[in-house]
């Protein structure tokens, strides 16, 4: 299953220019899954969205219960520049 962001259209809205973003902030509820979720992004969608973009740095977003024990199970399943949001997190000071 593809990305639900769809990078088309990111490429033609900054006229047909690959972008560098800074930070995606992005929307993760559930852990990696074969089928993607209705409603929101699994572990496997978000990390497909952002290996389709070139973002510097990415926080996940809306974590569920799930996802978060998964990642205690899973310490090092991030890549590089891809952190779990929490409560409270500044992005900048």
């Amino acid at each position: 299953m593809k990305s639900a962001i769809r990078v088309e259209g990111l490429s033609k809205s900054f006229g047909g220019k690959q972008v560098l973003f800074d930070l995606l902030v992005l929307d993760c509820s559930f852990p990696p899954a074969d089928q993607a979720p209705r409603n929101h992004n699994d572990l496997t969608r978000a990390l497909e969205t952002v290996q389709s973009l070139s973002v510097r740095r990415t926080v996940l977003t809306h974590i569920g219960h799930e996802l978060d024990a998964w990642l205690m199970e899973n310490e090092n399943a991030l890549p590089e520049g891809v952190t779990a949001g929490y409560d409270g997190m500044k992005l900048a000071d």
